[in-house]
Formats: C-alpha cells, sequence, structure tokens
C-alpha cells in the first residue's frame, strides 16, 4: 500500500494511516494530495489503484452502503459517490 512507502505520511504506519481516514473528509483531503503530489504518470495510476481499484478505499467505503439501513445509506452514498468522483477527476 502507498502509506509506507508516500514521503507526504513519512513516519505514519499503515495502520495508522488507515485508523485516521475513517472521515470521509480527511480521506478525500488526503486522496487529492496524493493525486497532487503524483511525480509522474506511474505515480498517479498507483493513487488511483488504491483508491478506486477492485481493493481500494474508496471502492471498500462503496461495499458498506448494501449493509446500511435505506436512511444512512441516503446520507452517506452521495458523499462517497462525490469522493469517488472528485479522486476520478
Amino acid at each position: 500500500m502507498i502509506a509506507r512507502r508516500d514521503p507526504v505520511r513519512a513516519g505514519m504506519t499503515e495502520d495508522e494511516w488507515i485508523s485516521d481516514v475513517t472521515d470521509l473528509d480527511t480521506l478525500r483531503t488526503r486522496l487529492l494530495a496524493d493525486v497532487e503530489a503524483a511525480a509522474d504518470l506511474a505515480r498517479l495510476d498507483a493513487v488511483r489503484v488504491a483508491a478506486l481499484g477492485k481493493q481500494g478505499q474508496v471502492t471498500q467505503l462503496l461495499k458498506t452502503l448494501g449493509g446500511m439501513s435505506p436512511e444512512a445509506r441516503q446520507v452517506e452514498g452521495p458523499r462517497i459517490q462525490g469522493l469517488r468522483a472528485a479522486v476520478a477527476d
């Protein structure tokens, strides 16, 4: 995963980084910072896969929608989809 090699998160373990991104706003900020910090297309693709790939962070959040109540899904669904759109753009 990116957390161990990313100079933006120097000094953070992967577990510390994951536990810190439970808030969607924090995750959005970090992913967009990773996109901005990507020095080349290979790094940008690595960020994209880490966020949007089959086991990506945003993808995992999208998978949680099915287990939510309809009310919670109406609130969280657009937030998670907005995060996905922001990272994909």
